[in-house]
């Protein structure tokens, strides 16, 4: 197979196509996961918020009231990033022992009564993922800030985790999918190896026509070129045998030797017509190779919107095949 190849055409462009369509559909996969995890990790700290406004207030003396800590504990192990804290007028009341005496920056983040998610550096200079939310402390105009955070670096291993698993699956795939294409190319060409096999016979000698049966879009040339073989070689033989008869005739005076040169040409004319139709069927067979239209995947035909003959477009659709594989 040389670059050069038809054969190696479709399995370099194939090859392409697979993989930038596994790329992208991997790129898409990443997204749609990293998103995934983000939310899932969203909703575990906003569950510790909800433990925070059931279970904490302020009370008559302004002092806080903190019934129990959130459950999780990770906020126990300094430094895991897992932290909460509980504020009034930017005095830290409460905060989990995984903070070790240190303080969450929020300086320059907006702060409201409905959550926000905010993404800044922990104490430790890791990211965080923080939530905040301001609710009212049980006495008349006074409210509680609320923070809880997550390590966005538990984030990025998920993902990477997972990705890594995609990449192994991916590569997979897009292996067989590519031996697949070279299968299915290595079956198809065979009417066309087997034409240009037949090609070869006739100009040998050792057959005077192509008698395969070959698939319908290659059976319309091989039928075109066994009529023009025929057709020159009964040509041929006609002359060949008025030469012998001119011969014949020259040899008993009958006729000129110019009347025998011009049947001589005649028959190195038609001759060289035979090379020329023998040559011109090894074109086509080349050129036949152009005209099958190959599935890109194995199944049943559903539909044929188009009838032969049809004129159509590059956009038009051909066929509606149903895949074989099993979901």
């Amino acid at each position: 197979m040389t670059r050069r190849s038809l054969t190696f055409r479709i399995i370099a462009l194939s090859s392409i196509w697979i993989g930038l369509a596994l790329i992208a559909t991997a790129a898409l996969q990443w997204h749609y996961y990293h998103d995934h995890i983000r939310k899932h990790y969203d909703a575990h700290v906003f569950m510790h918020l909800e433990e925070m406004i059931v279970d904490s207030h302020l009370d008559a003396d302004g002092d806080l009231e903190l019934t129990s800590y959130p459950s999780d504990p990770r906020f126990d192990i300094s430094g895991s990033g897992w932290y909460w804290e509980i504020r009034h007028h930017g005095d830290i009341l409460a905060s989990s022992h995984s903070l070790s005496g240190e303080s969450l920056d929020l300086a320059g983040l907006p702060i409201s009564e409905g959550v926000r998610v905010h993404e800044i550096e922990g104490p430790w200079k890791e990211t965080l993922r923080v939530q905040t939310m301001q609710i009212a402390s049980g006495q008349p105009g006074e409210k509680l800030l609320l923070i809880a955070s997550a390590p966005l670096l538990g984030i990025e291993d998920d993902v990477i985790d997972i990705a890594e698993h995609m990449l192994i699956s991916f590569i997979v795939l897009g292996v067989g999918l590519i031996l697949a294409v070279v299968l299915q190319i290595r079956l198809a060409l065979k009417p066309l190896t087997k034409f240009s096999k037949g090609i070869s016979e006739i100009r040998e000698g050792k057959s005077d026509r192509l008698d395969e049966v070959f698939p319908a879009e290659v059976q319309l040339l091989a039928n075109e070129l066994n009529n023009l073989l025929e057709h020159n070689s009964v040509l041929l033989k006609r002359a060949r045998n008025q030469l012998t008869r001119t011969r014949e005739l020259r040899r008993d005076g009958f006729v000129s030797s110019q009347a025998l040169d011009d049947v001589l040409t005649e028959v190195n004319a038609l001759q060289a017509r035979l090379e020329a139709a023998e040559a011109a069927e090894r074109q086509l067979a080349v050129r036949a190779e152009k005209f099958v239209i190959r599935a890109p995947i194995d199944g049943l035909v559903l539909a044929r919107p188009v009838d032969p003959g049809q004129v159509v477009s590059t956009e038009t659709s051909l066929f509606d095949i149903g895949s074989l594989a099993l979901e």
